[in-house]
C-alpha cells in the first residue's frame, strides 16, 4: 500500500496531511470540486488543532473538557467537513463556488473565527498548572 506521506517527517503533521489530501485529490480525477474539498482538511485540521492547544488544554473541569469536546466533534467534524462534501459532490468550480457563496462560506469562516475566539481565551483563561 502507498504512503503518501512517508517523505515527510512526522513532526510535520500539516504538510503530512496536505501531502496525502493532494495524492487523494489525483487519485479522485482532475475534478476542480475534488482539489476544494481535499486540500481544504489540512486548514480546518490546522484551525482544529489551534483550537485545541489554546481551549482545551485551559478548561480546569474534566465535564469542562468534555462539553468542548462534543461541541469541537460538532462543529468541525461534522459540519465543516459537511461543508467540504459539497464539493466533493458538485465537482464542477462554478457550481461549488455558487453552493459555497449561497451558505457563505461558512466551512471557512467558522474554522477562523474559532481561532480569533480561541486566542482571545488564551490571552483571558490563564493555563492549568501541573502538580
Amino acid at each position: 500500500m502507498f504512503n503518501a506521506s512517508s517523505a515527510i517527517p512526522r513532526k510535520y503533521r500539516i504538510l503530512r496531511i496536505l501531502n496525502t489530501m493532494l495524492v487523494c485529490s489525483i487519485w479522485h480525477g482532475i475534478k476542480p470540486g475534488y482539489y476544494i474539498s481535499f486540500l481544504s482538511v489540512p486548514f480546518i485540521t490546522m484551525c482544529e488543532e489551534i483550537c485545541e492547544r489554546n481551549i482545551r488544554s485551559r478548561l480546569q473541569s474534566e465535564s469542562a473538557r468534555r462539553i468542548y469536546d462534543v461541541f469541537n466533534w460538532i462543529t468541525f467534524k461534522m459540519y465543516c467537513f459537511s461543508f467540504l462534501f459539497g464539493g466533493f459532490m458538485l465537482l464542477q468550480l462554478d457550481a461549488v463556488l455558487r453552493l459555497y457563496k449561497s451558505i457563505y462560506f461558512y466551512g471557512y469562516l467558522f474554522p477562523i473565527t474559532m481561532v480569533v475566539v480561541s486566542y482571545l481565551f488564551k490571552k483571558i483563561v490563564p493555563k492549568e498548572k501541573t502538580k
